[in-house]
């Protein structure tokens, strides 16, 4: 106990009113602590009322957002339940926007203003930067332009927070069809997934033809020229998710959701020597299921990645690829090229292999200027010019 002959509740209660960072920090106390300030983060966010933002789409569009609620925690899992608050209705867009989905939770470093304005990278503004938009221009090679290029490099590194800029895509089918048992087919409703180790999406969504009246054989519908309605059905987390968003240094452990399920799709893969890719759609299907080895559902999600080789999409074959050449999966997010090249790798000016040696490369230029040394020196050399321009 926190405190001798005080219920576990009142304490509990107790401790939802602290922040979201602070209750993180104690709950590694020990095991005790870790369980009881679970409940106590359940309760401060049903009292703080925080949500999970969902939004689609290159930049953030009140249209194109989705606010989810906490709805439920379940001890024995440890996991975290949001869905769709009252007032949320479907967002409608275009295929090509789910190609760039952000799971965002309002208390994250910077996304309290991503929920409201055009803020895309949820990044504070450098006031050092923004007090030079008044300022002559720099010139390009001068020791300013390359004291401000290094501390701006750094500053980012030293800042970025992947859970803020990671995206997800739901992949649906594209191009030009006129067979009338597939137009039916395209707008009916379907079910998507979308995850990570500790946070998985249950989405749902439809083609919108232009005209249902004139659905006919003869009809021809190029389906990129059609919107999608697209709807949220649940996001569930274990806490490891929540806390990720808050640290700007090395990625917080992450605890993984459905563990029991996925420790028996492990042994049913390894049983028949399947490698496969645990955030597949299918295969987040069949976790969050209650289906048994000799089920339908399961011989089917064995079936599938036998036959896919893994079901492995250009996401995860781009994290594998960075991870054999030694970069950290967790650094592919503060690249525009990667966000972009996922969104749209067929219209991409460069190939994946050009895709992760900018990134490698990148990447161990990168390491080398966010040592202590380099940081130091480059926000004091910065400081003396500082000084020395605006004082």
């Amino acid at each position: 106990m926190l405190v001798p002959n005080l219920p576990s509740d009142i304490i509990q209660h107790i401790l939802a009113n602290l922040s979201i960072k602070e209750i993180y920090v104690l709950r590694r106390v020990n095991h005790e602590w870790f369980y009881l300030f679970e409940h106590a983060l359940m309760e401060h966010m049903t009292t703080h009322e925080s949500q999970i933002l969902v939004r689609v789409g290159p930049k953030p569009t009140p249209a194109l957002s989705m606010a989810l609620s906490c709805v439920g925690y379940e001890p024995k899992t440890g996991i975290f339940t949001f869905k769709p608050v009252d007032r949320e209705r479907p967002i409608t867009c275009k295929r090509w926007n789910l190609r760039q989905v952000k799971i965002l939770f309002g208390d994250w470093n910077g996304v309290g203003k991503t929920m409201h304005n055009n803020n895309v990278n949820g990044m504070q503004e450098n006031p050092i930067m923004s007090g030079l938009t008044t300022q002559s221009p720099l010139e390009a090679n001068s020791v300013t332009a390359e004291a401000l290029t290094l501390y701006a490099n750094i500053k980012f590194h030293v800042d970025y927070v992947e859970a803020v800029l990671k995206e997800y895509q739901v992949s649906i089918s594209a191009g030009q069809t006129n067979d009338s048992p597939n137009l039916r087919y395209i707008t009916e409703k379907k079910v998507a997934f979308m995850g990570d180790k500790d946070m998985i999406c249950k989405c749902r969504f439809k083609y919108i033809l232009p005209d249902p009246k004139d659905q006919n054989e003869s009809l021809s519908v190029d389906l990129d020229d059609c919107a999608v309605s697209f709807d949220i059905d649940f996001v569930k987390v274990r806490s490891s998710w929540i806390f990720s968003g808050l640290s700007t240094h090395s990625p917080m452990p992450s605890h993984q959701i459905y563990e029991s399920r996925y420790a028996l799709l492990d042994q049913l893969t390894s049983d028949q020597d399947i490698d496969y890719n645990r955030y597949a759609s299918i295969v987040l299907d069949w976790v969050t299921s209650s289906a048994g080895i000799e089920d339908e559902k399961t011989i089917t999600l064995l079936k599938h990645l036998k036959l896919t080789e893994g079901d492995f999409n250009t996401r995860e074959l781009l994290a594998r690829a960075l991870e054999a050449k030694g970069v950290t999966p967790h650094h592919m997010w503060k690249f525009g090229i990667v966000r972009r090249f996922l969104a749209n790798p067929e219209s991409s000016s460069m190939t994946f292999d050009q895709i992760v040696e900018k990134v490698v490369l990148t990447q161990s230029g990168e390491t080398q200027l966010s040592t202590p040394t380099n940081s130091k020196n480059a926000e004091s050399k910065l400081f003396r010019w500082n000084f020395a321009r605006f004082s």
